[in-house]
């Protein structure tokens, strides 16, 4: 009975030595940063617009660990996991809508506010510029290495229009005449046409 309990023994330390480990590891060897590609889109759901930032990571030695994701160099987002894609999703929200110029077939009610442009020229603000704002991310493996992509200076908006029919919320300051408009709105046009 000694025996069969020694060979016993024996048999569970030398399967506990030769079978793989599977608490934390250590990679020693690893030394080389992984991949990350930054790419970006704008899309609507629900009568919303976002902007989303996905970063697509590899790394073949000992695996992705997480990606930080960096508004003007300020952390905003860590997403923890193996990937390879990690997204961010931002609301891209129209904060103030300024017009300046000449109008005409003005109507204001109580409720809205519309008028066909002649020539007029907008200035936008947003909640997030992306032509203004600067977006990084960092990818680190599970050795603790790091490689980095960014994206930044996309195009704006069109500044001028001719010949365009704008509706708004009343929700503006400023003046709007018969044939010029010199006003800030708080959200954009809910509705543009010819």
């Amino acid at each position: 009975m000694k025996k069969l309990l020694v060979v016993g023994v024996i048999v569970l330390f030398i399967g506990l030595a030769i079978a793989p480990s599977t608490g934390n590891r250590v990679f020693n060897d690893d030394t080389t940063p992984p991949e990350i590609k930054l790419e970006w889109l704008f899309y609507q759901k629900d009568g919303k617009w976002y902007h989303k930032f996905t970063a697509t990571c590899f790394d073949s030695e000992s695996g992705m660990n997480r990606v930080e994701f960096y508004l003007n160099n300020i952390l905003q987002e860590t997403i923890v996991g193996p990937g390879p894609i990690y997204e961010w999703v931002i609301p891209w929200e129209l904060e103030n809508f300024s017009i300046i110029g000449f109008i005409c077939n003005r109507k204001i009610t109580e409720e809205n506010v519309s008028f066909f442009a002649l020539a007029v020229t907008h200035s936008v603000e947003y909640s997030f510029a992306p032509w203004e704002d600067f977006v990084s991310a960092y990818a680190y493996d599970n050795a603790g290495n790091w490689g980095y992509d960014e994206t930044s200076g996309h195009s704006p908006p069109p500044k001028r229009m001719f010949f365009t029919h704008f509706s708004f919320r009343n929700n503006y300051e400023g003046y709007i005449g018969r044939f010029f408009i010199l006003a800030t709105f708080e959200k954009g046009p809910y509705d543009i046409g010819v």
